[in-house]
C-alpha cells in the first residue's frame, strides 16, 4: 500500500513532467508565432508595393 508521502512524490513528479511539457509547448508556439510575424511583415511589404503599383496604374488611367 502506498503512503501519503509516496503519493505526494508521484503527484509532484507528474506535475513536473506536465510543467516541462507546457514549457516546451510554449517555446514551440513562440517560435511558430515569430515565424508568422516575420512572414507577415514580408507579406505586408509586398502588399503595400502592390497597392502602390495599383494606385500608379489608377493615376495613369485617369489621365488618359
Amino acid at each position: 500500500m502506498t503512503t501519503d508521502k509516496e503519493r505526494d512524490v508521484a503527484a509532484n513528479n507528474w506535475n513536473l513532467m506536465h510543467v516541462d511539457w507546457l514549457i516546451e509547448y510554449a517555446e514551440k508556439m513562440k517560435s511558430s508565432l515569430e515565424l508568422f510575424e516575420a512572414l507577415g511583415s514580408v507579406a505586408a511589404d509586398r502588399i503595400d508595393g502592390f497597392i502602390t503599383e495599383l494606385e500608379c496604374l489608377k493615376t495613369d488611367y485617369s489621365h488618359e
